[in-house]
């Protein structure tokens, strides 16, 4: 206990306390996606504890309200359920699972802590003066969250353990030989004990409710307790305000298929009592989205975090979905960004590209070559430079073997070349090999142009995904092939100058290594795509800074359509960049130039990392 201010400390195996720096702000805002008005609102996919970090530098002490609820250390990996619409109507639906998030910690409940503390303590600072922080846990790890909260914020800056009655019980809940755990706990701490935002809340009375002496209440409702869902008021309360958890609604429409998504109700209650209209609220966690959805319907600033792809597209698919990035005046917007390979930097540390090449031989299960194999890794902006970037081998191609086949690792910052590919195919070759994997972040050729043609070799070309950075991944897990996509451009007629663009299939080179469950739920090539989207530069010759986003999801049973059709505003040439997800939470992006020759519309794609 510290002798200045008398506040406890908790402490674990491997607590190292402080804060490592990230990277900085500005990769962030380089990887900005959004209209420029956009940026006060913020959707992030990236680690949260750098991305935290990197906002220190504009928002600390800026924001106003704070919910975080993190994985509750359950020791479970937990999916994303969605589903695909039929081709016909009254066709089924399908059904795919695919990984979402672990909730599995390096030591257990000391790995959690070690997760949380940093981020709590990056929390405290990005909080205004008057601000506050909700933490939603369970009861497993309640009490030591408490501990923390009190030593990061003070035990004066406390204010309510709030109890959730998550609902019903259900029949599963009921076959424990023990007490029925039906509850969550959320942490209510402000900035400054004595100067906070706060609205009392009330619940509307019960339908036939009278006073204790017969007469009708005047009172505005109910006051709302730090119990919440547990009384008669609040049992009365029905559809979208009900607080019983979405979880045990088998037919709520709010579900999205996250694991864990919470009610919006839940969320309405929090940011209506402790936030104003105009008000920054944060969500380091957030998963599918309900805080930001909910934040934005109260006329609240948001930004929204999440290290998962799929959370991160289901959060913008919802906003698009409630009609608050429509172009119309008075419209919410938002900026959609990442930190890009500062985030792989942060995560090599100081084994830049040797540990780079490292992790993902091992994680592919191959053996690496010996050094002495290949020349050391050559920087692309140095003079003398073979123009690979960062990573790439200069002489020999390979980096490892995996059985038969060659491996070939690309670099961590920019895209694996066409010329490295065709090396690495001749070197295969040379070493009588069957085959060439290729594992990298971005290529700078398409997807469906087979380097491979007339070698008698197998290639795979495999997208390493974001989840390669968590170190919970499975082998294999975060590696997977490349899917390639069909796109129409159609000029609509009658408007000069615009267009129209079509998603009209999506295919594996290698359907059939994939698991025989997998294969069959991916039968229908929509169910490939998680979402697509597509920018229109504003002006020639400008830097691809969109005026407009049109985006689809599996959530819509559009997708696979036409986007919204576009005008230019001249001949061109323009820059339009497509962004597609897949299900595994990999992210594709294509860029075509669009122009009209002779009254012609005229597409060619262009490499995918090119800069615009």
């Amino acid at each position: 206990m510290s002798a200045d201010d008398a506040r406890p400390e908790l402490r674990w195996p491997g607590k190292r306390g402080g804060l490592t720096p990230g990277p900085g702000l500005a990769p962030l805002l380089e990887q900005q996606v959004g209209p420029p008005d956009a940026a006060s609102n913020l959707l992030i996919c990236a680690d949260n504890l750098l991305a935290m970090d990197a906002l220190l530098a504009t928002h600390a002490g800026a924001i106003d309200l704070i919910y975080i609820d993190p994985p509750f250390a359950t020791g479970h990996d937990f999916v994303r359920t969605s589903f695909t619409e039929g081709e016909a109507a009254g066709e089924p639906r399908g059904e795919l699972q695919t990984h979402a998030y672990h909730d599995r910690w390096p030591g257990g409940l000391a790995g959690f802590l070690r997760m949380l503390e940093p981020r709590l303590r990056l929390a405290h600072r990005l909080l205004a003066a008057d601000g506050s922080l909700y933490l939603h846990v369970d009861p497993t790890v309640g009490h030591y969250a408490k501990v923390l909260l009190d030593e990061i914020f003070g035990p004066a800056c406390f204010q309510r353990e709030i109890v959730w009655r998550i609902g019903w019980l259900s029949g599963f809940k009921t076959r424990a030989n023990n007490w029925i755990r039906n509850h969550d706990l959320i942490f209510f701490y402000t900035r400054d004990p004595a100067r906070f935002t706060f609205h009392k809340q009330y619940v509307p009375h019960p339908e036939g409710y009278r006073r204790r002496d017969g007469k009708p209440p005047r009172a505005r409702g109910v006051p709302m307790e730090d119990v919440w869902n547990a009384n008669s008021a609040e049992f009365a309360l029905r559809g979208k305000d009900s607080l019983d958890s979405i979880q045990i609604k088998s037919f709520s429409r709010e579900k999205t298929g996250w694991a864990t998504q919470k009610n919006a109700s839940l969320l309405r209650r929090i940011i209506a009592a402790s936030s104003a209209p105009g008000d920054l609220v944060a969500d380091f966690f957030c998963g599918s989205g309900t805080t930001l959805v909910a934040a934005a319907e109260l006329g609240r600033r948001f930004i929204g975090c999440d290290c998962a792809p799929a959370a991160v597209e289901l959060a913008h698919a919802r906003l698009v979905q409630h009609g608050l990035t429509d172009m119309s005046e008075g419209a919410v917007r938002f900026a959609r960004c990442g930190l890009g390979s500062a985030e792989r930097r942060a995560w090599l540390g100081e084994g830049g590209a040797r540990e780079h090449v490292a992790r993902l031989l091992r994680h592919h299960g191959a053996e690496p070559l010996p050094d002495a194999h290949r020349s050391s890794a050559t920087d692309a902006s140095a003079p003398g430079s073979t123009g690979l970037a960062t990573g790439a081998a200069v002489d020999g191609a390979l980096h490892g073997q995996r059985g038969e086949v060659g491996v070939l690792v690309g670099p961590h910052d920019g895209p694996v070349e066409r010329d490295v590919v065709q090396r690495g195919l001749a070197e295969v070759a040379a070493r009588g090999l069957l085959g060439l994997d290729v594992l990298a972040w971005d290529f700078g050729f398409a997807a469906d142009e087979d380097l491979s043609l007339g070698t008698g070799l197998s290639l795979r070309c495999l997208q390493i995904r974001r989840e390669l950075l968590d170190d919970r991944s499975r082998d294999g897990a975060a590696l997977g092939e490349r899917p390639a996509f069909d796109f129409t451009w159609t000029p609509v007629p009658g408007a000069p100058h615009a267009v129209q663009l079509g998603l009209r299939g999506a295919s594996l080179r290698h359907p059939d290594r994939l698991a025989p469950g997998l294969r069959a739920a991916l039968a229908d090539w929509r169910a490939l795509v998680e979402s697509w989207s597509v920018e229109f530069a504003a002006e020639p010759g400008r830097p691809l800074r969109p005026d407009q986003r049109r985006h689809r999801t599996r959530q819509q049973p559009t997708l696979g359509l036409d986007a919204v059709p576009h005008a230019y505003p001249g001949l061109g040439p323009f820059l339009a960049r497509v962004l597609v997800v897949d299900c595994f939470g990999a992210a594709h992006e294509l860029r075509f130039t669009v122009a009209w020759r002779e009254g012609q519309l005229v597409t060619a794609p262009v490499r995918p990392c090119a800069p615009p």
